[in-house]
C-alpha cells in the first residue's frame, strides 16, 4: 500500500511540474483482496464486504472487481458456524445470529478457485452505555466563491461514556443522521431543443436523507482510565437548506474494540483525515488480520471485528438554529438525492 500511495504522488508530481516531464515506469501489482467485515452484539448483522482492488489505470475512480461465489463463514471458539450468503456481487449477508460478548469468532473466505482466507481470532469485549448525545453550535468566517467573507454555522455534536477502571478499554463511534427534504417536482422541467418545457413529476416532494454511515473516529482510555468521557467529538454538521429546514436525527453508535483493531481504525483514519501537505509522514502501511492461510506473504487488506455496541440518539429541533434558513430549491424527485427514501423512519 505505501509503495501504491508513492508511486501515485510522483505520478501527480509529474503531472503538474513546470520542468519537463519524467517517463516512470510503474510495474503492474497483483490485485489484492480488500475485507470489511464486522459482527455485533446487535440483532442484525451488517454483512460482509469483499473485493479486489484494481491496477493502477490511466482513468480515475476505478470501482473494485467484488469477489463473487465465495464460500464465507464465522466460527466461534465452540466451532459454531455462521454462513454468510451472497446477496449482491461481493456483497455477503449472514443468517439471522447475535453476537455474544466474551465469545470469539474467526472469519473464513474461500473463493471460487480454492484459495482460503482466514482472519485472526477476534475477542467481542464488553462496551459501557452511552451516557448522552449533544451538540452545540459554532460558528467560523469562511471566505465564499465570490471572495467574500462569511460566517459558516453548524452543530457540533458529542457523546459522553463512563471508562471502566483497571483494564485498557479502546472504543470506536460511528454516526448516522437523518434528516427531512423537501422538494417541488411539480415544478420539474425537460429540455427541448435548449428551451425548458414544464414537466411536472408524479412523485415525490418529500423524503428522508440519511448520511455519515462510514465516518468514524477512535480514542483508548490512556489519559482518562476509569473516569468519564465527557463531550467526545463525533460530527460537525453544517448548517444548510437541505438539512435544517425541518429537524436532524443523530444516532451514536459506540463499539468496543480489541486493541489491534484500534490500532487499525487509528492508523486508517489518521489517514484519511490527513491534510496531505508535502510535510506529512509518508502514510504507513495499514496491517489488518486477514491472510491467505497457504501464502502469508500475500497482502490482503481490511479488518474483520467483533464488537459490542451501545446507542443513543437524540433531535437537533430548527428552532435551535438562531437565524433563517433560506428554502431549499429543487425541482425534481427527492428519490434522487443520494441515500434518500419517501418512507418516513420509525423513530420520525
Amino acid at each position: 500500500m505505501q509503495s501504491t500511495v508513492w508511486k501515485y504522488f510522483l505520478v501527480l508530481l509529474a503531472l503538474t511540474s513546470c520542468i519537463d516531464p519524467v517517463n516512470i515506469n510503474l510495474k503492474p501489482e497483483p490485485d489484492q483482496l480488500v475485507v470489511e467485515g464486522l459482527i455485533t452484539n446487535e440483532s442484525t448483522q451488517a454483512p460482509i464486504k469483499v473485493a479486489y482492488t484494481q491496477p493502477y489505470t490511466q482513468q480515475v475512480g476505478v470501482i473494485p472487481k467484488p469477489l463473487q461465489n465465495a464460500t464465507i463463514y464465522v466460527e466461534d471458539q465452540n466451532n459454531n458456524r455462521f454462513n454468510y450468503y451472497e446477496n449482491a456481487p461481493g456483497n455477503y449477508i449472514p443468517e439471522s445470529f447475535t453476537g455474544v460478548v466474551g465469545n470469539t469468532y474467526t472469519l473464513t473466505i474461500i473463493t471460487e478457485g480454492k484459495k482460503v482466507y482466514q482472519s485472526k481470532p477476534e475477542k467481542m469485549v464488553p462496551t459501557n452505555p452511552v451516557d448522552g448525545v449533544s451538540a452545540e453550535l459554532r460558528a467560523r468566517p469562511k471566505v465564499d466563491s465570490q471572495g467574500d467573507e462569511i460566517i459558516e454555522y453548524s452543530f457540533q455534536t458529542f457523546v459522553n461514556t463512563s471508562d471502566p477502571a483497571e483494564e485498557k478499554n479502546y472504543y470506536m463511534w460511528r454516526w448516522i443522521g437523518t434528516y427531512e427534504v423537501h422538494t417541488q417536482p411539480q415544478d420539474h422541467t425537460r429540455d427541448v431543443q435548449g428551451t425548458p418545457v414544464p414537466d411536472p413529476l408524479p412523485c415525490c416532494a418529500v423524503c428522508w436523507v440519511t448520511e455519515g454511515h462510514h465516518n468514524i473516529s477512535v480514542r483508548n482510555d490512556a489519559l482518562i482510565n476509569g473516569n468519564k468521557i465527557i463531550k467526545q467529538p463525533i460530527a460537525l454538521l453544517p448548517i444548510l437548506p437541505e438539512n435544517f429546514s425541518f429537524r436532524y436525527h443523530l444516532r451514536v453508535k459506540q463499539y468496543s474494540l480489541t486493541e489491534p483493531a484500534y490500532n487499525f481504525w487509528r492508523i486508517l483514519t489518521s489517514q484519511v483525515t490527513g491534510v496531505g501537505s508535502v510535510q506529512d509522514p509518508p502514510p504507513a502501511s495499514v496491517h489488518g488480520n486477514i491472510f491467505n492461510v497457504d501464502d502469508e506473504k500475500e497482502v490482503v487488506l481490511g479488518y474483520f471485528g467483533a464488537s459490542a455496541v451501545s446507542t443513543d440518539a437524540f433531535f437537533i429541533d430548527r428552532g435551535e438554529v438562531p437565524f433563517a434558513i433560506p428554502r431549499f430549491i429543487y425541482a425534481d424527485d427527492c428519490r434522487v438525492l443520494k441515500n434518500s427514501t419517501a418512507t418516513k423512519p420509525d423513530f420520525w
